[in-house]
């Protein structure tokens, strides 16, 4: 247990009055001092000056004070030392605490930019397909638009109507006349496109004309382009692709592949799509397989079916 400041004080006290006392009775103990190594003289005035005699005792002070300092300049530089190494310490703790917050505060950083891109990303990804839905469907209404603004003045040819006219006649045709026809080349296209042109004007009047025909079939195009290039997942363009060809009756799908059998915008635009999901019988697969890509068909039979009859299928 260490001293307290009072005992301190009274410590010095008394070794100061101890050395007080020493240097006061130096001279005599000289003199026993002298006395007891074997001299004659018996007086202190027989030993020289009191004056020497202190001087030779303020030489051994002297040098005392010179060891004390020497000692002291070796505590300050060993205390100095301590507090160099204590302050090192406290800089490398520092520094390392530091350099510990950085690497938190960037982690921090890290995770809360990572929230945030991920935030954006999602707000995006909904903003996008918000706008892609409502575009989709303002395409929708348009197609319908059209086919409600065609009139036609005898109930036998309303666009429903002459759909089922265009779809048993196509469907006649690629059954027999057409069965092994192979759209090769423009000519055989155009003798397909005048057939469609040639019945549709003796079938229909011209509130329903050809070209209002290629109005309505035209709009599948921006709609198709839509879904595939959006940034929808393959399962979701998938869903909306399914989505437009639930829209459709089954004569209107036969009707569009009369119409894309001779026009080739319509037949890229239906590629990669499956739009067409109703059901033809064999003999009219024929025709089919010879000049339609598979991946526009999604109907589960055709699908299966439709390398057995290719192989059955004259080239």
């Amino acid at each position: 247990m260490g001293l307290t400041n009072t005992q301190k004080i009274v410590l010095g006290l008394v070794f100061f009055i101890f050395l007080l006392l020493g240097w006061g009775m130096f001279p005599l103990f000289f003199k026993w001092l002298m006395v007891g190594i074997g001299s004659k003289e018996t007086e202190l005035k027989d030993f020289g000056s009191l004056g020497d005699i202190y001087g030779s005792l303020n030489t051994l002070f002297t040098s005392a004070t010179l060891i004390i300092v020497l000692y002291s300049a070796y505590l300050q530089r060993e205390a100095n030392k301590d507090a160099r190494d204590a302050m090192a310490d406290q800089l490398q703790q520092a520094k390392d605490a530091t350099n510990e917050q950085l690497q938190q505060a960037r982690e921090a950083t890290d995770k809360q930019l990572k929230l945030a891109q991920s935030t954006h990303d999602a707000q995006m990804k909904e903003s996008r397909h918000a706008i892609f839905a409502s575009t989709f469907n303002i395409l929708l209404n348009q197609r319908k638009a059209i086919l409600d603004s065609i009139y036609t003045g005898k109930e036998d040819l309303k666009p429903k109507k002459v759909f089922e006219k265009i779809s048993d006649r196509f469907l006649f045709l690629i059954a027999n006349e057409w069965r092994n026809l192979k759209l090769e080349d423009d000519k055989i296209e155009k003798k397909v496109s005048k057939e469609l042109k040639n019945y549709m004007a003796s079938n229909t009047d011209e509130s329903f004309s050809y070209n209002e025909l290629t109005s309505y079939i035209y709009m599948f195009v921006p709609i198709l382009s839509l879904i595939k290039n959006s940034s929808l997942t393959e399962d979701s363009k998938s869903i909306y692709f399914d989505n437009l060809s639930c829209s459709m009756t089954h004569e209107e799908q036969v009707t569009l592949l009369w119409y894309a059998a001779h026009n080739e915008d319509i037949r890229s635009a239906l590629k990669d799509t499956g739009l067409i999901d109703t059901w033809f019988a064999e003999k009219e697969m024929n025709f089919l397989v010879k000049n339609y890509q598979k991946s526009i068909f999604s109907n589960r039979s055709i699908i299966d079916n439709w390398k057995s009859i290719s192989k059955k299928t004259p080239a």
